[in-house]
């Protein structure tokens, strides 16, 4: 009787550590499942999103491409844990390289603000190109950020150029001046909708009756592309600026 008694303690015993080692796991898994979907987590770009956005650069020069992954939306908004993730792009009948290397692998850095500024490049030679740009966030998250870039070198008459670039939450108008000089450009625009976000370099600044900028004048070099930022409330085109020369 005894013997048996011991036996049966010995099986209580064994069933309680194992149910409570067997708890203890699943509770840790819980926990950690629950932070992870519980804590806001942001790997973002403004060039590439979950869906499969489509960025034109036309008069492309051959050259790389930058664009950006970020943890967060400013400083108060950011993923606080470190972020491993894994950049490729793909090209038909050409190789395409990130930060020269054909699988980029990096870690953006947590607990700040942080930014990766990452670039890709095609070997070989062609005038037109469609890219497809994919990171992956592989851990402590999982989340895929895709685009695809369409490149175009076209033959350039000597003259001034501008495109609107739209982004998340602001716009950027890309002002080209492909002459042999340096220019002056006047820019014109309904402030209703688009506030400029940046004043570094402007003249002649022409207001609106809300004391909003509509009207200011820029220099860019010859041979140069300039990027002035608009914030927008909603999505616009190049119709809506006037563009041109200094009188």
């Amino acid at each position: 009787m005894k013997k048996i008694l011991i036996v049966l303690t010995f099986i209580i015993i064994s069933f309680i550590i194992f149910y409570h080692t067997s708890y203890a796991k699943y509770t840790a898994n819980s926990i950690w499942d629950y932070y992870l979907s519980s804590n806001k987590f942001y790997f973002e770009s403004d060039y590439l999103n979950t869906k499969q956005k489509t960025n034109i650069y036309n008069y492309w020069d051959g050259s790389g491409i930058s664009f950006n992954i970020k943890n967060g939306l400013n400083n108060q908004v950011y993923t606080k844990d470190d972020i491993k993730y894994e950049v490729t792009c793909t090209i038909k009948n050409a190789k395409c390289l990130v930060n020269n290397e054909e699988i980029y692998k990096t870690t953006l850095k947590g607990n700040k603000l942080s930014e990766d500024i990452l670039y890709f490049d095609i070997i070989g030679d062609t005038d037109i190109a469609k890219v497809d740009v994919v990171a992956k966030a592989t851990y402590p998250y999982r989340k895929t950020l895709k685009a695809t870039f369409e490149l175009n070198k076209t033959t350039l008459e000597d003259r001034i150029s501008y495109d609107i670039e739209n982004l998340d939450n602001y716009s950027n108008l890309n002002i080209s001046n492909y002459k042999e000089e340096d220019k002056c450009v006047r820019i014109k625009f309904s402030s209703a909708n688009i506030k400029v976000l940046q004043t570094k370099n402007m003249m002649n600044i022409s207001t609106d009756d809300n004391g909003f900028i509509n009207e200011f004048d820029i220099n860019i070099n010859k041979k140069d592309t300039l990027s002035i930022r608009f914030y927008n409330t909603v999505s616009i085109t190049k119709n809506d600026f006037t563009v041109l020369e200094c009188q």
